[in-house]
């Protein structure tokens, strides 16, 4: 087999390839960086290569889709969709983002601290010396002194170490217990040390906080991008690495961040990590499936099952967690494959299952999570709403790191943006893409079917161009910049999110009319703009006044698992008062999305202000 070269004209690099080997895969192999959010599944349209004019092969159908006309004519193509078949010069074009650049949300509803009864709890004994008259087993001893029966889970083990630790210490214990239960003992009094973990796990940020169970308060904390994100930025692309082999690497990984990030919260709080005897762990229900090493092909075809849903309680080093020895690993419960422990999880932070009016909760991501209810109970549903709001699918689109255009405001003659850290622009976030779409529609640059208005060209002939296809310059240079293709992706996935809720209004019924609280979830609804929202047509108007951010509510709902069974054994009961809609299913949905992807009409108000309240202003480098 012949040896063919790739030759890399700004790195300098060259690497050696065999005929019909992947490009993808050849770049990922060499360890040169390049955006691989969908893991080569040809659907982000990201792992951009420039290749010659003059000698790049036909775009493929995939590449029609995903790359303006110009990009595709100056020689740009997908490197996951080639093969390479002969010798080339070329250079990537679009690098993956950094992890530690990621805007991470770890903060959420502040949580009240008189909240009692955690399954976790110590209690110092001093044993009397054993005697002849006295000498009944250690067992029996520690048992009926603190006056609780042994855990299953944890009794040979504790067995071992009892004689141990009860005669170098005197018979002065510390009984750890776990739901009324003993799981560990330790020499002296410890009961000041008494620590648990609350884990958040998104598909693209993960978040853990120490709390000390004694105060009830958080001591530490540590966040970082998902270390799985490199093979795939949605859970679908997760699920077919893992089907491919991947698992188990899949696995390793998130409990090898989880250890990280625990060891970093437990470095700020000066506490050892063997003193934290529960971790709480709220997540979807695919990240659920990949931590525990099982297998979610079921969840990504019809009829999309589970195949757990219900809380799972653990010893905690059965995956790899080093916490301490007897330590448990909780997971909080999921509603169905695609509305997880995080939704859950939400309902618990916002105490929507304490309400005696409905409140609507929503988490804005690729799969968008919508549950509706009060005490009297929940209906719930997931809608494909597309990776649009997370940049993928987006020509300029990107995650939110340094430099990500975050607001946006379009007046007659000029263009405001504000980028994270206030960096010169490189890309478009979630919150950015929805304030730049509404602002085209709000200003009638864009009309309600989604298409440039020809009356706008005049307005706006300095931004806007048509090379290959209409766009709307962010930058004066126009490298970043919003096209008629990526406002048609942003249709479609708000079209996913109004039709999922009108779906749940229509259920409701009556009851909808009194919804007191619109709650948006998750790290995308924290930066958004309420007025974008509504100008979009994401959320029906009457909701505008009624919105409020929660913030991370995924980590929220497990610190108060961490603080109460109460709370434990009310998110299992959200499950059993939830009725889950499968819209697919669902009569006459297909309409209603159909009817939900156009625009509305803008009002005759105002520019919607950035969320933040801050001037925006044109970074330059």
């Amino acid at each position: 087999m012949s040896t063919l070269h790739l030759h890399f004209t700004s790195k300098n690099q060259t690497l050696t390839a065999n005929h019909g080997d992947n490009l993808l895969e050849k770049i990922i192999e060499a360890n040169l960086d390049i955006d691989n959010a969908c893991n080569g599944m040809g659907s982000c349209g990201k792992c951009r290569v420039q290749l010659d004019p003059a000698t790049a092969p036909a775009p493929l159908e995939d590449e029609l889709r995903l790359l303006e006309s110009d990009e595709l004519r100056d020689g740009i193509r997908l490197a996951c969709l080639h093969r390479i078949q002969h010798d080339l010069a070329l250079d990537i074009v679009s690098e993956r983002n950094t992890g530690d650049t990621v805007r991470v949300l770890e903060d959420g509803l502040t949580v009240n601290t008189d909240i009692e009864g955690a399954s976790l709890e110590k209690i110092y004994v001093e044993l009397p010396a054993p005697t002849l008259e006295d000498n009944g087993t250690d067992e029996q001893r520690l048992s009926s002194r603190v006056g609780a029966d042994y855990h299953n889970g944890n009794h040979l083990r504790l067995l071992r170490k009892l004689p141990v630790v009860l005669r170098d210490s005197r018979h002065k214990v510390t009984a750890v217990l776990y739901n009324g239960e003993i799981i560990d003992v330790e020499p002296g009094d410890t009961t000041r040390r008494l620590y648990g973990v609350a884990v958040d796990i998104g598909t693209t940020t993960v978040v853990a906080a120490i709390i000390d169970l004694n105060t009830r308060k958080e001591i530490g904390s540590a966040a970082a991008v998902n270390a799985q994100r490199s093979f795939g930025q949605d859970v679908i692309s997760r699920i077919q690495y893992a089907e491919a082999g991947g698992q188990e690497q899949l696995r390793l990984l998130i409990i090898e961040q989880l250890n990280s990030l625990v060891e970093q919260a437990a470095t700020t709080a000066k506490i050892d990590v063997g003193s934290i005897y529960e971790i709480a762990i709220a997540a979807n229900s695919t990240m659920l499936h990949l931590l525990l090493g099982i297998s979610a092909a079921s969840l990504s075809t019809a009829p999309y099952q589970a195949v757990f849903r219900n809380s799972v309680g653990i010893r905690a080093i059965e995956t790899g967690l080093r916490i301490a020895e007897a330590g448990i690993l909780y997971l909080l419960p999921s509603v169905s494959s695609y509305v997880g422990a995080d939704i859950v999880a939400g309902v618990i932070a916002t105490d929507m299952h304490l309400a005696d009016e409905p409140a609507l909760l929503v988490d804005i991501g690729t799969n968008g999570e919508i549950i509706f209810g009060s005490k009297d109970g929940f209906v719930a549903c997931s809608c494909a709403a597309g990776p649009a709001f997370e940049g993928m699918n987006i020509s300029c689109g990107s995650v939110a790191i340094t430099g990500s255009i975050e607001a946006v405001r379009i007046s007659p003659g000029k263009v405001d943006i504000k980028t994270i850290g206030h960096a010169p622009a490189n890309g478009i976030c979630g919150s950015g893409i929805v304030d730049v779409v509404a602002q085209l529609v709000l200003t009638g640059i864009v009309q309600s079917n989604g298409r440039f208005s020809k009356e706008a060209a005049t307005l706006y002939a300095d931004r806007l161009r048509n090379d290959g296809g209409q766009k709307f310059n962010l930058t004066e240079d126009g490298n970043v910049y919003i096209s008629q293709k990526d406002i048609r992706q942003v249709q479609l996935a708000k079209g996913a999110i109004a039709s999922a809720i009108e779906v749940l209004l229509r259920e409701l019924g009556e009851r909808s009319a009194r919804i007191q609280h619109v709650y948006i979830a998750g790290a995308f609804g924290k930066h958004l703009n309420i007025e974008s929202l509504a100008l979009l047509g994401m959320i029906p108007p009457a909701f505008a006044n009624k919105v409020s951010f929660v913030g991370n509510t995924s980590k929220t709902g497990a610190v108060k698992c961490l603080l109460s069974r109460r709370y434990k054994e009310e998110a299992h009961a959200v499950l059993d008062r939830t009725k889950y809609l499968e819209l697919s299913v669902y009569p006459g949905y297909e309409s209603l999305f159909v009817e939900s992807i156009a625009f509305p009409s803008p009002p005759s108000t105002s520019t919607p202000q950035p969320q933040t309240g801050e001037a925006l202003t044109v970074p330059t480098a």
